[in-house]
């Protein structure tokens, strides 16, 4: 290149000529210092810039010899620097005109060269760090202009130290070696090169007008760039000159020149020449935050999270003027609109035109004027508290990074009426049936339109208008106590959680006759035996003392005589007691579920279910799944009053008065009077084994088992 400075016009006396012998970087840009040049003629320091106007001749041979090609002549339209001039009052810089239209502004350094940047940056330019006078090239990539070097701004202290809060940028250089960062530019902690903020988008250690990229703004170059897979192929410097091979995938078409720059750990310094990884300012939390890598052996442009102590290089992305965000618009539900559910949810659309991350405010309530009710949502929905027949206002102001905002209008809506449930109906037993079951629940169905909670209220009794016996019911269901041959009157009150309410009919039913058809008692074989009614079931509220006492060293054999067992082998002890059975002589040696067995005719031995039925209408908590203690209180209920031992008396609700009468073992022996009782059921287990109940004058429950048939037990009978 020469440079002449030409006085008068472009065509005039050249007082000073100098050439530089250098070439343009990749981008066809050169930076040259004016007075710092090889001399041809005259001594720029005598230039009398007072007299006259002066004009800045550039010329260029391509072929790097003397055979000049003019470039362009601009006019010097002030003085280039004070310390030069004739009269300090002058001007420190001059500025230039160039053939583009473009003004360029000449200045001198520390060092009293000259140098120039535009008064209107383009990006591809090289820019001037003027805290070190470092220059960076810069490339456009989309609509963002990004530095195409690692930033290399600060002091170098060791890689074994922290990098400190202090007046000084600190920086590492891979290895110690500042050479390292001459080419890779520096490795820096993140809290230093946000300068000790914790604030996205911040300057930190960047150039004044540039900044730290936050992660969207590395996620627009990714997509701009084709996504993550490919981007990274796409901003790796081609070739292997600095990255290992194969260096896959790198095309550096987007210019942007990723340097493999390595890290700084704790362990050390490590991945020279195999990654770049570059900080983004958006914090996770207190320990650590994002950043994008690149490898050598893939095309890829990968973000994720990572302590804040690590060093990694910098890129530094130029500020733009802030775009706030679009006015929210497009409410749900509709601005005026009614008869809205209250189980709607608000929502909204908002954009932001530099792409940015956005932050709401809601402003909601039944004032014209709505009060803020939440905050920092990241999605454009909220979910209030509505009441029917209500009419809100809301608003939704929207925040960008920033700090910028935009605040829509105030929206309102209606919301819809209350609809109260529909009335109950459909109600079990139905509507004047007889014949009831002492052990039947009621029911009923309804619903509410608005998919509303209910509670119920029951009226039940004797009475046409029955009286109130249950409320606040979340289920439609009741389970009253009956008696037989009884006609009862019910009906239901359905309300919703707004106090709106439904009523039923009032529906009617009538119980059954009594099992035991209303007979007390009966004689079997010249004995008494009194009856209860439990459920639909009739039972002999005694146990069963029929046949011919044998010792219970003795086992019952299959005769024609009825054989029985009494305690001790004392005759005493059955009267009180009743008589003890093996379970083949109780079934007269036939294994049929429910036979008659040793009862009297129209009544027979009781299965293992209809035991079940019976325990389960005294004690709903029975399972007769089990095997072992079931039951809540059905044994106390069934026990006699008086006969047992330790104060194991039963309170004999259900009447069905069990004994303490033992048993009689399979060696013969009887054991446990005063403390157990025994029943037998007519259902096999195997074999050799059937199924029995046991009480407890230490349990209130009651005991299902199923043991040999050759023990001795009790036997109830129930009616057919």
């Amino acid at each position: 290149f020469q440079i002449s400075i030409l006085q008068g016009s472009t065509t005039g006396l050249a007082v000073y000529v100098e050439t530089h012998d250098t070439i343009t970087n990749e981008f066809g840009v050169v930076n040259l210092e004016i007075g710092n040049g090889t001399v041809v003629s005259g001594v720029f320091e005598e230039i009398n810039w007072g007299n006259g106007s002066y004009f800045l001749q550039i010329e260029m041979d391509e072929a790097g010899g003397t055979n000049y090609q003019l470039m362009g002549t601009s006019q010097l339209l002030s003085v280039p620097y004070s310390m030069e001039a004739l009269d300090a009052a002058h001007a420190r810089s001059l500025t230039l005109t160039g053939d583009n239209g473009l003004e360029y502004e000449l200045s001198i350094d520390e060092n009293g060269y000259l140098i120039y940047v535009t008064s209107e940056f383009l990006c591809g330019e090289f820019i001037l760090d003027s805290r070190d006078n470092q220059h960076y090239a810069t490339v456009q990539i989309g609509t963002q202009c990004w530095m195409a070097e690692n930033l290399n701004i600060g002091t170098r202290i060791n890689g074994s130290n922290n990098q400190a809060t202090n007046s000084i940028i600190e920086k590492y250089c891979y290895d110690d070696q500042e050479s390292n960062c001459g080419t890779y530019g520096g490795l820096y902690q993140w809290d230093e090169i946000m300068d000790y903020t914790t604030s996205q988008g911040v300057t930190g250690i960047c150039p004044v007008g540039w900044h730290i990229p936050m992660e969207n703004e590395w996620t627009i170059l990714v997509d701009f760039l084709g996504g993550q897979s490919i981007a990274g192929g796409k901003v790796k410097e081609s070739g292997t000159a600095h990255w290992l091979s194969p260096n896959t995938g790198a095309t550096n078409e987007s210019g942007f020149t990723a340097l493999p720059g390595g890290g700084r750990y704790p362990s050390g310094f490590s991945t020279l020449y195999a990654d770049a990884s570059f900080w983004s300012s958006t914090e996770i939390n207190s320990s650590s935050s994002r950043f994008n890598t690149l490898y050598y052996l893939d095309t890829q442009l990968n973000c994720y999270p990572v302590y804040k102590y690590y060093g990694f290089s910098v890129r530094c992305i130029k500020d733009y003027p802030n775009q706030p965000p679009s006015q929210p618009g497009n409410p749900t539900p509709a601005d005026g609109s009614t008869d809205i559910s209250l189980s709607a949810t608000l929502s909204w659309t908002c954009t932001d035109p530099d792409g940015d991350d956005l932050l709401y405010k809601v402003y909601f309530g039944t004032d014209p004027n709505p009060l803020l009710v939440a905050e920092n949502l990241t999605e454009t929905i909220y979910n209030p508290s509505l009441d029917y027949e209500t009419t809100y206002y809301w608003k939704v102001v929207a925040f960008d990074v920033w700090g910028d905002s935009a605040v829509s209008n105030i929206w309102s809506f209606t919301t819809v009426a209350n609809q109260p449930p529909t009335q109950p109906v459909n109600p079990i037993p139905a509507d004047g049936s007889t014949d009831i079951s002492l052990s039947t629940t009621l029911s009923w169905t309804c619903t509410d339109p608005d998919g509303d909670d209910l509670l119920y209220k029951v009226y039940f009794g004797t009475d046409p208008n029955p009286l109130l016996v249950a409320e606040n019911l979340t289920e439609t269901i009741y389970n009253p106590s009956l008696d037989y041959e009884t006609t009862y009157y019910w009906k239901v009150v359905a309300f919703d959680v707004w106090g709106d309410s439904a009523v039923s009919n009032i529906w009617s039913f009538t119980t059954g006759i009594s099992p035991c058809n209303g007979v007390p008692s009966f004689i079997y074989d010249g004995q008494t035996y009194t009856t209860v009614n439990i459920g639909d079931q009739c039972w002999m509220a005694e146990n069963l003392n029929i046949g011919a006492r044998i010792d219970g060293i003795n086992d019952q054999t299959d005769d024609s005589n009825i054989e029985k067992y009494c305690f001790d082998d004392q005759e005493i002890n059955c009267d009180a007691w009743g008589g003890l059975y093996q379970w083949d002589e109780m079934m007269e040696y036939d294994t049929t579920e429910g036979v008659q067995g040793i009862c009297p005719g129209g009544w027979h031995i009781p299965t293992d279910n209809e035991i079940c039925t019976m325990t389960q209408f005294i004690d709903p908590t029975v399972d007769c799944s089990s095997v072992g203690l079931i039951g809540t209180d059905v044994g106390a209920r069934m026990k006699s009053t008086s006969g047992w031992y330790n104060n194991g008396n039963g309170t004999n609700t259900s009447g069905f008065t069990m004994l303490p009468c033992g048993m009689r073992n399979a060696s013969g022996d009887f054991i446990e009077s005063l403390i157990r009782a025994f029943f037998w059921s007519s259902t096999e287990g195997d074999a050799t084994n059937a199924w029995f109940r046991k009480l407890y004058d230490n349990y209130p429950s009651i005991a299902r088992y199923n043991d040999t048939k050759s023990f001795g037990f009790s036997v109830r009978c129930v009616k057919d």
